[in-house]
Protein backbone atom coordinates (compact mmCIF):
# COMPACT_ATOMS: atom_id res chain seq x y z
CA UNK A 1 0.00 0.00 0.00
CA UNK A 2 1.22 3.53 -1.30
CA UNK A 3 1.90 5.86 1.57
CA UNK A 4 -0.04 9.21 1.57
CA UNK A 5 1.69 12.44 1.85
CA UNK A 6 -0.38 15.41 0.68
CA UNK A 7 0.77 19.47 1.42
CA UNK A 8 -1.44 22.38 1.88
CA UNK A 9 -0.50 26.00 1.74
CA UNK A 10 -2.04 28.99 2.95
CA UNK A 11 -1.05 32.89 2.65
CA UNK A 12 -2.70 35.85 2.27
CA UNK A 13 -2.80 35.28 -1.24
CA UNK A 14 -4.98 32.06 -0.84
CA UNK A 15 -4.43 28.17 -0.45
CA UNK A 16 -2.60 25.34 -2.64
CA UNK A 17 -2.74 21.57 -2.56
CA UNK A 18 0.14 19.82 -3.06
CA UNK A 19 -0.22 15.71 -3.29
CA UNK A 20 -0.53 12.68 -5.67
CA UNK A 21 -3.07 14.66 -8.10
CA UNK A 22 -2.92 17.17 -10.69
CA UNK A 23 -2.17 20.32 -10.65
CA UNK A 24 0.39 20.23 -7.83
CA UNK A 25 1.74 16.88 -7.98
CA UNK A 26 3.95 16.24 -4.68
CA UNK A 27 7.50 14.56 -5.76
CA UNK A 28 9.39 14.83 -2.37
CA UNK A 29 9.08 16.65 0.99
CA UNK A 30 11.93 16.97 3.34
CA UNK A 31 10.49 18.52 6.59
CA UNK A 32 13.96 19.56 7.28
CA UNK A 33 15.10 18.52 10.66
CA UNK A 34 16.56 20.96 12.93
CA UNK A 35 20.04 21.47 13.92
CA UNK A 36 20.68 21.33 18.12
CA UNK A 37 22.13 23.33 20.32
CA UNK A 38 23.57 21.37 23.17
CA UNK A 39 23.97 23.50 26.32
CA UNK A 40 26.88 22.40 29.05
CA UNK A 41 28.92 23.20 31.67
CA UNK A 42 32.15 21.91 33.16
CA UNK A 43 33.63 22.18 36.80
CA UNK A 44 37.01 21.75 37.61
CA UNK A 45 38.21 18.92 37.44
CA UNK A 46 35.70 17.07 35.78
CA UNK A 47 36.24 15.07 33.04
CA UNK A 48 33.94 15.48 30.27
CA UNK A 49 30.75 18.21 30.52
CA UNK A 50 26.94 18.02 31.69
CA UNK A 51 24.95 18.67 29.54
CA UNK A 52 22.24 21.26 30.70
CA UNK A 53 20.26 21.38 28.08
CA UNK A 54 19.38 21.04 24.24
CA UNK A 55 18.08 24.15 22.39
CA UNK A 56 16.36 23.46 19.02
CA UNK A 57 17.42 26.24 15.75
CA UNK A 58 14.57 26.91 13.01
CA UNK A 59 13.34 24.35 10.72
CA UNK A 60 14.11 24.62 6.70
CA UNK A 61 11.46 22.37 4.81
CA UNK A 62 11.79 21.94 1.07
CA UNK A 63 8.84 21.32 -1.21
CA UNK A 64 10.01 19.54 -4.92
CA UNK A 65 7.00 19.28 -7.58
CA UNK A 66 5.71 18.64 -10.68
CA UNK A 67 2.77 21.25 -12.01
CA UNK A 68 0.75 19.74 -14.90
CA UNK A 69 -1.31 22.11 -17.50
CA UNK A 70 -3.80 21.02 -20.14
CA UNK A 71 -1.83 23.08 -22.13
CA UNK A 72 1.47 25.20 -22.13
CA UNK A 73 -0.47 28.36 -21.24
CA UNK A 74 -2.39 26.69 -19.03
CA UNK A 75 0.63 25.77 -17.21
CA UNK A 76 2.15 28.83 -16.91
CA UNK A 77 -1.31 30.50 -15.52
CA UNK A 78 -1.23 27.51 -12.63
CA UNK A 79 2.67 28.23 -12.00
CA UNK A 80 1.62 32.14 -11.41
CA UNK A 81 -1.13 30.89 -8.68
CA UNK A 82 1.39 28.89 -7.58
CA UNK A 83 4.11 31.64 -7.44
CA UNK A 84 1.64 34.27 -5.81
CA UNK A 85 0.56 32.12 -2.90
CA UNK A 86 4.39 31.06 -2.01
CA UNK A 87 5.10 34.58 -2.26
CA UNK A 88 8.57 35.34 -0.06
CA UNK A 89 6.86 38.74 1.14
CA UNK A 90 3.84 36.70 2.67
CA UNK A 91 4.00 34.70 6.28
CA UNK A 92 1.99 31.35 5.77
CA UNK A 93 0.84 28.29 7.27
CA UNK A 94 2.00 24.71 5.98
CA UNK A 95 -0.05 21.32 7.11
CA UNK A 96 1.53 18.23 6.34
CA UNK A 97 -0.64 15.17 6.22
CA UNK A 98 0.49 11.55 6.09
CA UNK A 99 -0.66 8.16 7.66
CA UNK A 100 -0.32 9.19 10.82
CA UNK A 101 -2.52 12.43 10.78
CA UNK A 102 -2.04 16.12 10.11
CA UNK A 103 0.25 18.48 11.58
CA UNK A 104 1.03 22.12 10.81
CA UNK A 105 3.73 24.81 10.87
CA UNK A 106 3.97 28.63 10.54
CA UNK A 107 6.72 29.41 7.79
CA UNK A 108 7.94 31.96 5.41
CA UNK A 109 9.13 31.78 1.65
CA UNK A 110 13.39 31.44 1.54
CA UNK A 111 13.32 32.88 -1.85
CA UNK A 112 12.21 32.65 -5.08
CA UNK A 113 10.69 29.17 -6.12
CA UNK A 114 13.63 27.29 -8.21
CA UNK A 115 12.08 26.37 -11.78
CA UNK A 116 13.53 23.93 -14.13
CA UNK A 117 13.06 23.66 -17.43
CA UNK A 118 10.01 22.92 -19.28
CA UNK A 119 9.23 19.37 -19.90
CA UNK A 120 5.76 19.23 -22.02
CA UNK A 121 3.20 20.40 -20.54
CA UNK A 122 4.91 19.78 -17.50
CA UNK A 123 7.23 21.78 -15.31
CA UNK A 124 9.41 21.29 -11.82
CA UNK A 125 9.68 23.81 -8.96
CA UNK A 126 11.44 23.51 -5.72
CA UNK A 127 9.92 25.33 -3.12
CA UNK A 128 12.66 26.32 0.05
CA UNK A 129 10.79 27.14 3.50
CA UNK A 130 12.21 28.97 6.94
CA UNK A 131 10.22 27.78 9.79
CA UNK A 132 11.83 30.11 13.05
CA UNK A 133 9.80 28.20 15.37
CA UNK A 134 10.89 23.89 14.72
CA UNK A 135 7.78 22.78 16.04
CA UNK A 136 4.92 21.00 14.58
CA UNK A 137 1.26 21.92 15.45
CA UNK A 138 -2.09 20.59 16.14
CA UNK A 139 -4.36 22.18 13.45
CA UNK A 140 -6.81 23.45 15.94
CA UNK A 141 -6.41 24.29 19.34
CA UNK A 142 -7.15 22.75 22.17
CA UNK A 143 -9.90 24.98 24.68
CA UNK A 144 -11.07 23.43 27.70
CA UNK A 145 -14.00 25.39 29.83
CA UNK A 146 -13.55 25.62 33.43
CA UNK A 147 -16.50 27.98 34.41
CA UNK A 148 -18.64 28.41 31.93
CA UNK A 149 -22.46 28.89 31.34
CA UNK A 150 -23.72 26.61 28.93
CA UNK A 151 -27.46 26.96 27.34
CA UNK A 152 -30.45 24.47 28.19
CA UNK A 153 -32.75 25.25 25.09
CA UNK A 154 -32.86 25.16 21.13
CA UNK A 155 -35.08 25.35 18.64
CA UNK A 156 -38.25 24.78 18.01
CA UNK A 157 -38.38 26.60 21.37
CA UNK A 158 -41.81 26.58 23.95
CA UNK A 159 -41.94 27.66 27.37
CA UNK A 160 -44.61 25.36 29.20
CA UNK A 161 -47.33 27.58 30.98
CA UNK A 162 -47.06 28.42 34.55
CA UNK A 163 -44.11 25.55 34.31
CA UNK A 164 -41.22 28.28 32.82
CA UNK A 165 -37.92 26.79 31.83
CA UNK A 166 -34.20 26.74 32.64
CA UNK A 167 -32.53 29.00 29.93
CA UNK A 168 -29.33 27.82 31.14
CA UNK A 169 -26.91 26.27 33.54
CA UNK A 170 -23.55 27.23 35.07
CA UNK A 171 -20.59 24.55 34.42
CA UNK A 172 -18.18 25.41 37.07
CA UNK A 173 -14.62 22.50 37.66
CA UNK A 174 -13.11 24.13 40.28
CA UNK A 175 -9.80 21.86 38.95
CA UNK A 176 -9.61 20.43 35.22
CA UNK A 177 -6.50 18.52 34.06
CA UNK A 178 -5.04 19.90 30.72
CA UNK A 179 -3.96 17.18 29.37
CA UNK A 180 -0.82 18.15 26.21
CA UNK A 181 -0.30 15.31 24.32
CA UNK A 182 2.63 17.24 22.49
CA UNK A 183 6.62 16.44 22.84
CA UNK A 184 7.36 19.38 24.65
CA UNK A 185 5.71 22.52 26.91
CA UNK A 186 3.58 24.28 25.22
CA UNK A 187 2.07 28.11 26.31
CA UNK A 188 -1.63 28.71 26.80
CA UNK A 189 -4.16 31.63 26.62
CA UNK A 190 -5.99 32.55 29.30
CA UNK A 191 -9.81 33.91 29.29
CA UNK A 192 -11.56 35.38 32.01
CA UNK A 193 -14.79 37.03 30.81
CA UNK A 194 -16.77 38.89 34.34
CA UNK A 195 -20.39 38.46 33.98
CA UNK A 196 -20.17 41.28 37.05
CA UNK A 197 -18.41 42.36 39.51
CA UNK A 198 -15.21 39.85 40.21
CA UNK A 199 -12.34 40.66 41.94
CA UNK A 200 -8.67 39.24 41.50
CA UNK A 201 -9.21 36.06 39.16
CA UNK A 202 -6.59 33.97 39.18
CA UNK A 203 -5.36 30.10 37.82
CA UNK A 204 -2.97 28.27 39.59
CA UNK A 205 -0.91 25.09 38.13
CA UNK A 206 -1.87 22.55 40.69
CA UNK A 207 1.01 20.39 39.63
CA UNK A 208 4.30 23.42 39.75
CA UNK A 209 2.41 26.04 42.40
CA UNK A 210 2.77 28.48 39.36
CA UNK A 211 0.16 31.43 39.79
CA UNK A 212 -1.34 34.01 37.45
CA UNK A 213 -3.57 35.82 39.15
CA UNK A 214 -4.62 39.20 37.69
CA UNK A 215 -4.51 42.21 40.67
CA UNK A 216 -7.62 44.46 39.69
CA UNK A 217 -11.60 44.19 39.60
CA UNK A 218 -13.29 42.92 36.80
CA UNK A 219 -16.89 45.04 35.76
CA UNK A 220 -19.34 43.09 34.24
CA UNK A 221 -18.33 42.59 30.52
CA UNK A 222 -14.97 43.04 30.80
CA UNK A 223 -12.63 40.28 29.23
CA UNK A 224 -8.91 40.05 30.27
CA UNK A 225 -7.21 37.67 27.80
CA UNK A 226 -3.52 36.45 28.75
CA UNK A 227 -1.02 34.52 26.29
CA UNK A 228 1.74 33.12 28.33
CA UNK A 229 3.71 31.42 24.99
CA UNK A 230 7.20 31.78 25.14
CA UNK A 231 8.55 35.29 23.17
CA UNK A 232 4.76 36.35 22.79
CA UNK A 233 3.74 37.02 26.43
CA UNK A 234 1.16 39.29 26.63
CA UNK A 235 -2.00 40.52 28.71
CA UNK A 236 -5.06 42.35 26.72
CA UNK A 237 -8.27 43.45 28.48
CA UNK A 238 -11.75 43.93 25.81
CA UNK A 239 -13.95 46.85 28.32
CA UNK A 240 -17.09 48.33 25.87
CA UNK A 241 -15.40 46.63 22.70
CA UNK A 242 -12.04 48.34 23.17
CA UNK A 243 -9.21 46.42 23.91
CA UNK A 244 -6.09 47.68 25.57
CA UNK A 245 -2.61 46.06 26.51
CA UNK A 246 -2.90 45.53 30.91
CA UNK A 247 0.53 43.98 31.46
CA UNK A 248 0.32 46.19 34.68
CA UNK A 249 -2.80 44.24 35.95
CA UNK A 250 -0.92 41.22 36.57
CA UNK A 251 0.84 40.56 39.80
CA UNK A 252 4.16 40.61 40.28
CA UNK A 253 4.50 37.37 41.72
CA UNK A 254 2.76 35.33 38.53
CA UNK A 255 4.31 32.87 36.40
CA UNK A 256 3.75 32.61 32.86
CA UNK A 257 3.67 29.23 33.09
CA UNK A 258 3.36 26.50 30.48
CA UNK A 259 1.72 23.24 30.52
CA UNK A 260 4.11 20.29 30.92
CA UNK A 261 3.38 17.28 28.55
CA UNK A 262 1.34 15.29 29.98
CA UNK A 263 -1.18 16.18 32.52
CA UNK A 264 -1.86 19.43 34.33
CA UNK A 265 -4.14 20.19 37.28
CA UNK A 266 -5.78 23.99 36.95
CA UNK A 267 -7.28 25.85 39.72
CA UNK A 268 -9.29 29.38 39.11
CA UNK A 269 -10.27 31.30 42.12
CA UNK A 270 -11.12 35.06 42.98
CA UNK A 271 -10.99 37.01 45.77
CA UNK A 272 -14.74 37.63 45.35
CA UNK A 273 -17.37 36.81 42.78
CA UNK A 274 -16.09 33.41 41.75
CA UNK A 275 -19.92 32.55 40.28
CA UNK A 276 -19.41 35.75 37.99
CA UNK A 277 -16.53 34.58 36.18
CA UNK A 278 -16.24 32.70 33.12
CA UNK A 279 -12.52 30.90 32.41
CA UNK A 280 -11.67 29.28 29.70
CA UNK A 281 -8.13 28.58 29.05
CA UNK A 282 -6.52 27.26 25.16
CA UNK A 283 -3.47 26.02 23.71
CA UNK A 284 -1.95 24.18 20.82
CA UNK A 285 0.54 21.17 21.53
CA UNK A 286 3.58 21.05 19.77
CA UNK A 287 5.61 18.10 18.36
CA UNK A 288 9.11 17.50 17.37
CA UNK A 289 8.16 15.40 14.17
CA UNK A 290 5.24 15.37 12.10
Amino acid sequence: MKNMEELVFTSGRGTVTIGGAPPYILNSFDAGAPKSNLITTSAPGQDGKTVESQLLEERAPSITLTIHGDSVDDLYQKRRKLFAIFSPKLSGTLQYTNDAGTRAIPCVVDGEPTVKPRVGCGMQILIQLFCPDPYWLDTEETKMGIALWMGDFSFPFSIPQNVGIELGHRVSNLIVNAYNPGDVPCGLRIEFTALATVEKPSILNVNTRELMKVKRTMAAGDKIIINTALGNETVRMNHGGVETNVMNYIDIESDFFQLAPGDNLLRYDTESGIDNLECAIYYTPKYVGA
